[in-house]
């Protein structure tokens, strides 16, 4: 593959300034119809294309169908800013299938050209949106994560008790099937809306440019139109067999929602339209004094008094249900204290209690996980040869451990670790096949 070399180290430059995440100088011509607007030129485009190109095929340079595309990439690429430019794009069917890890779901696959542009609008467009959402808000933005999240939830919690010297009740909103049943109607409105807000907000407090003098906002909201009313489930291409959807949640199907309503599982901008949408209900209860803690669909709410949660819990769900059409899981929303270990629950994470303050835990749940897990990759049927099943082992505890590592967990985790040495000789031992070899090892002299 070869990048045509007028544009090669346009496209070199522009690839790190998105990394860095500094708003670049655009290389556009500028019509200045009220000293403010700006109009996308299609060599820019074509720029910003080659870019997101770029981070659409990272970490999947040996798949079949990013082969496919790069094998006339500069023709590809031309014929989607052909499509971009003169506003005739249209996705195309995406693949659906059905994954088991970490559990159960239904995903529709873009197909490669679509995610492209995914990232373009990702790219253009997720620094404004991010401007607007709650200092609380922590899914899929940059520097903000689950041990951020953890370490705002304590500090939270520690001005709602006063220093720890009053309890501290927490509402926990389950929203059920969240991006099935996300109305496209009204994210299209709420995107739309926030993209021409935001068009006249500086990029920057150190200099004078505002999102209008960077991105052509139109195109934007056009843009934004085209990808989120799209319907996935039009012309789709369903991979795998019809008994692969047995088992699966009524609620987590889009082939049963409403329609007009569902964001694809599994496409980048819906990781960011799900922020979008939900957004409306951060600022809301901002506004009203309520700290607010979410991570995509997961919300927890902080109230002085059990009263005052349970009045919470009845305000939140009436503008879910009656603003953003969405519908809330009674049965798993629920209002306890924040100590409670066995009750409250925040990204797999139970707080608990101690003279100097509250420390993080791992939440039982979580570590009934862990361990069923383990007991997986070291069963004897499984573990055939020992030495890819220490290393799968190996991989699965430390991403484990990376995760919740900020959690105190010392005896929990000296008491697995002496669970799964019994386990991993039990496979050795089962490896001996012969009695001889077995009496031989353990009577032989260490």
């Amino acid at each position: 593959m070869v990048l045509q070399r007028g544009l090669f180290s346009i496209y070199q430059v522009h690839a790190t300034t998105q990394a860095t995440g500094h708003v670049r100088t655009p290389r556009r011509s500028t019509t200045r119809e009220d000293d403010m607007a700006m109009t996308l030129t299609r060599e820019q485009l074509l720029i910003d294309l080659y870019a997101a190109w770029h981070m659409a095929r990272r970490h999947k340079v040996t798949k079949h169908y990013v082969r496919v595309f790069d094998r006339h990439t500069d023709r590809n690429l031309q014929a989607i800013c052909d499509a971009l430019f003169t506003r005739d794009y249209h996705p195309e069917p995406s693949s659906c299938f059905i994954v088991d890890r970490p559990k159960k779901r239904e995903v529709f696959a873009a197909q490669f050209s679509d995610r492209v542009v995914h990232h373009y609008y990702y790219n253009q467009t997720h620094r404004i949106f991010e401007r607007t959402f709650i200092e609380d808000s922590y899914s899929c933005i940059q520097g903000r994560g689950t041990h951020y999240g953890i370490e705002r939830l304590k500090q939270h919690i520690k001005t709602e008790s006063q220093n720890y010297s009053r309890k501290c009740w927490a509402l926990s909103l389950d929203i059920r099937g969240y991006f099935m049943h996300i109305d496209r109607m009204i994210l299209n409105d709420i995107a739309i809306g926030t993209l021409r807000r935001m068009a006249t907000h500086r990029t920057d407090a150190c200099n004078g440019q505002t999102w209008a003098d960077v991105v052509d906002v139109d195109f934007l909201c056009w843009l934004t139109e085209q990808i989120v009313m799209i319907d996935p489930k039009t012309s789709c291409k369903i991979v795998g067999k019809p008994e692969e959807w047995q088992g699966l949640d009524y609620n987590k199907s889009l082939f049963h929602t409403p329609d007009g309503c569902g964001l694809p599982i599994g496409n980048l901008t819906s990781q960011l339209l799900s922020n979008v949408y939900l957004n409306e209900f951060d600022q809301e209860y901002i506004k009203r004094g309520v700290p607010c803690i979410r991570y995509a669909d997961d919300i927890v709410l902080l109230a002085k008094s059990k009263r005052a949660s349970m009045r919470l819990l009845e305000s939140s769900t009436k503008y879910l249900e009656e603003k953003l059409k969405l519908t809330v899981n009674r049965d798993k929303s629920r209002t306890v204290s924040v100590f409670a270990i066995q009750n409250f629950k925040f990204l797999g994470f139970a707080l608990g209690r101690n003279g100097s303050g509250i420390y993080v835990r791992v939440h039982p749940k979580s570590w009934k996980k862990f361990k069923s897990k383990l007991k997986t990759l070291s069963s004897r049927k499984k573990c055939q040869s020992i030495k890819p099943s220490l290393e799968e082992i190996k991989v699965y505890a430390r991403g484990w451990l990376n995760y919740y590592g900020i959690a105190s967990m010392r005896n929990n985790i000296e008491d697995i670790n002496g669970w799964l040495y019994h386990r991993i000789r039990m496979c050795i031992w089962k490896q001996w096949k012969k009695p001889k070899t077995k009496n031989g090892l353990i009577l032989s002299p260490m």
